[in-house]
C-alpha cells in the first residue's frame, strides 16, 4: 500500500513473516463454557504461490492519495482445543491493504468529529477513484487539519469493513471456530456481508471511546479504541458486538489491529462469544535479538 499526503506511519508497513498474534476464544452458553486458543502467524510467501492482485488508486476529498496494491500474503491459522487435545492448521491468503489499514480510524475519527459542535468546522470526507476539485480539497483538508485527522485515520475509516471481514475470514477458516461462530450468528450472513449483498448492514453505536492498552493487557501500544457495533438484516438487529482495537503496528497487522471482541444476541439471551489477546511475537524483535 502506497500513500501520498500526510504520512500514515508505521501502520502502513506489512506484517513480517514470523509476526504472531495469540488469541483466546471463549463461548459461554448458560453454564457451559468452551475455549479455543487461536494463533495467527504471518508466513513467508513461496515463489510463484502468491495470488495476483489488481491495484486501485483512491483519492480523498482532503487531497490524500492511496494506491491499494491488492497484494495478498499468507496467514497461518492454528486452533488448539486444549482439553480435547485437538489442533488444526489452515493457511489463508489475506488482503494486506485491509490488514495494514485496520479499523481503529473509525473510532479516532468519530471522537474528533465530536468537536464539530465546538469549532463549527464543516467536514464531510469522501473517497473516489478520481481526484476531487481543488476547491473541495482545500476546504476538506483545512477541516481535517483543524480536527487533527491524519491520512492514516482517514484510510482506516474507509477500510474498516474490509478489515473486519478480513479478520472474520481468518477466524471462520477453521471448522471448529466456524461452528463456534455459528452459535452466535448465522454464517450465511457473514458470506453476504463479505460479498456486499444480502441486506446485511453494520452500524456503529454512539459509545465509542479510548482506554489504556495496558488495561487490556496489550503491550506495545499506548491506547486502545473501543468500537461498539450492531449487525442488522434488513430492519432486524441480529447481533451486537464490541471491538477493542489498536493501531496496526507490527505485529498487530496480523489481526487488523483487533485485540478483543465480544458478540452476542441483541436480547442478551443465548451464547456469548469473546475473543481476547493473550500474547504476541514480533519478528523484528526476534531479528534484533
Amino acid at each position: 500500500m502506497h500513500v501520498d499526503g500526510q504520512p500514515v506511519g508505521e501502520g502502513a508497513e506489512s506484517a513480517s513473516a514470523g509476526d504472531l498474534i495469540v488469541l483466546l476464544a471463549t463461548l459461554t452458553d448458560e453454564e457451559k463454557i468452551s475455549r479455543w486458543v487461536i494463533q495467527l502467524r504471518a508466513m513467508p510467501a513461496s515463489d510463484g504461490a502468491q495470488p495476483e492482485g489488481s491495484s486501485v488508486e483512491l483519492h480523498s476529498s482532503t487531497g490524500n492519495k492511496w494506491v491499494l496494491t491488492g497484494a495478498k500474503s499468507p496467514i497461518e491459522v492454528t486452533v488448539l482445543r486444549p482439553l480435547a487435545k485437538r489442533k488444526t492448521t489452515n493457511l489463508l491468503w489475506s488482503d494486506e491493504d485491509a490488514r495494514n489499514a485496520g479499523l481503529w480510524g473509525v473510532v479516532s475519527t468519530n471522537l474528533k468529529l465530536k468537536d464539530l459542535s465546538l469549532n463549527k468546522t464543516q467536514y464531510k470526507p469522501a473517497v473516489s477513484k478520481t481526484p476531487f476539485s481543488d476547491e473541495r480539497v482545500k476546504s476538506d483538508r483545512a477541516a481535517a487539519l483543524t480536527l487533527g485527522i491524519t491520512a492514516g485515520e482517514e484510510l482506516s475509516h474507509y477500510m474498516a469493513l474490509p478489515a473486519l471481514t478480513e479478520f472474520l475470514s481468518l477466524i471462520v477458516s477453521s471448522p471448529e471456530l466456524s461452528t463456534m461462530m455459528a452459535r452466535v450468528v448465522d454464517l450465511s450472513y457473514f458470506t453476504a456481508l463479505k460479498e456486499r449483498n444480502g441486506g446485511i448492514t453494520i452500524e456503529t453505536l454512539p459509545y465509542m471511546s479510548t482506554v489504556s492498552a495496558q488495561r487490556l493487557g496489550v503491550a506495545g501500544a499506548d491506547k486502545a479504541y473501543v468500537l461498539p457495533l450492531s449487525v442488522s438484516l434488513g430492519k432486524k438487529t441480529i447481533m451486537l458486538c464490541q471491538l477493542a482495537l489498536v493501531e496496526p503496528h507490527p505485529p498487530f497487522q496480523v489481526s487488523t489491529g483487533l485485540v478483543a471482541l465480544a458478540a452476542g444476541h441483541p436480547d442478551g439471551k443465548g451464547p456469548v462469544l469473546t475473543i481476547e489477546l493473550v500474547g504476541t511475537v514480533s519478528a523484528m524483535n526476534l531479528v534484533a535479538q
